[in-house]
């Protein structure tokens, strides 16, 4: 069989192939085949606007109030904020990276073996630098902030740089990390960690992993399978890991349990229960 002309090739992989897995024997398909471009939408979502895709997605706008998002295979980048009541869904599974190869960088035939590792790509077992690996969205990711009463959900992870408003609701089967503070009444449920600012009044945080933020407010509720790490409780919340507890200080009132340890600057014994060590500063 003879080679393909010396133009670059273009190589759509598999999703097993960004996790570093190597592909089997791939046969080359006509280029305009194996291109599969991220979509970029370059206006706001309108107010109640209802909008799907199946594969993931760069929207540089914002999403109106109300507007309802869903992307079945792959995920989300949202450049602006995220309106009241709106719900944004990304199912994952999307369609991996997308990597030019050029001839003076490889030979490549009708049959190569293709690895992606973090970047870096192997072809039939030799590692090359093509400059041009696009990777795929995964999850959630929101440069802005989410108003109230808004509904994030994903396989994947949430990323959310601004505040999340009060009464909104993420779920993520990874991690949640907000760079922003958490307003009161908000529920956060997530498979990994969840990191935060201020997580607010009445908020339930719920994480398979750990939970790390700065206050905490009253009548919150923090569950994490791991570690708890905050700076501040306050009265009548309840901090509950299966691993260690470490804050400043636990105001009274505040209820904290640790399958670990537990250490503060200052704290009530009597508002503490504890696996293993407590260490009080005060």
């Amino acid at each position: 069989m003879r080679p393909l002309p010396k133009e670059f090739v273009q190589l759509t992989l598999l999703s097993c192939a960004s996790l570093g897995m190597a592909l089997p024997a791939i046969a080359q398909k006509p280029p305009q085949e194996q291109v599969a471009q991220m979509e970029k939408i370059t206006r706001d979502i309108s107010a109640g606007e209802n909008i799907s895709f199946d594969h993931s997605v760069e929207i540089i706008g914002s999403i109106g109030p109300g507007a309802r998002v869903l992307v079945s295979r792959g995920g989300i980048r949202i450049g602006g904020d995220v309106g009241d009541h709106a719900t944004i869904e990304a199912r994952g599974g999307g369609g991996g990276a997308v990597v030019t190869i050029h001839e003076s960088n490889v030979s490549t035939n009708s049959y190569t073996s293709i690895v992606v590792n973090n970047g870096e790509v192997t072809v039939n077992g030799k590692r090359i630098n093509t400059g041009t690996a696009e990777k795929d969205i995964a999850g959630i990711e929101i440069k802005g902030a989410v108003s109230r009463h808004a509904t994030l959900q994903t396989n994947a992870s949430i990323v959310v740089g601004g505040d999340v408003e009060a009464s909104s609701r993420l779920k993520a089967d990874g991690s949640i990390n907000i760079g922003g503070k958490v307003a009161e009444g908000a529920t956060l449920a997530s498979g990994g960690s969840i990191t935060a600012q201020n997580i607010g009044d009445d908020t339930q945080a719920d994480a398979g992993g750990s939970i790390q933020g700065l206050n905490v407010g009253k009548h919150a509720t923090l569950v994490a399978g791991g570690s708890i790490r905050v700076r501040d409780v306050s009265a009548g919340a309840k901090l509950d890991a299966g691993g260690s507890v470490v804050a400043d200080k636990i105001i009274s009132g505040a209820k904290i349990d640790a399958g670990g340890s537990i250490t503060a600057e200052s704290a009530r014994l009597e508002d503490l229960s504890a696996g293993g060590a407590v260490h009080i500063q005060e």
